[in-house]
């Protein structure tokens, strides 16, 4: 799910990251996915999810022209 956040200074992108990865890692329903097997609908949790956070410098007024 695409989202933007605007900040007024450069956040410590290194800290948010781990601060992400702690969340994922601590709650099972953010690695959870749903797969069709056989007709029949499956819920699975994976072990490990590697979150990153993109960087983007953009300068465009619109932002659905960064999406």
């Amino acid at each position: 799910m695409p989202g933007v956040i605007i900040f007024d200074s450069k956040p410590n992108i290194d800290k948010l990251n781990i601060c992400f990865n702690k969340l994922i890692e601590r709650h099972p329903s953010l690695r959870t996915y749903f797969e069709l097997v056989d007709g029949e609908l499956y819920q699975k949790i994976l072990d490990n999810v590697n979150f990153k956070i993109e960087e983007s410098t953009e300068k465009r007024k619109n932002i659905n022209q960064i999406l």
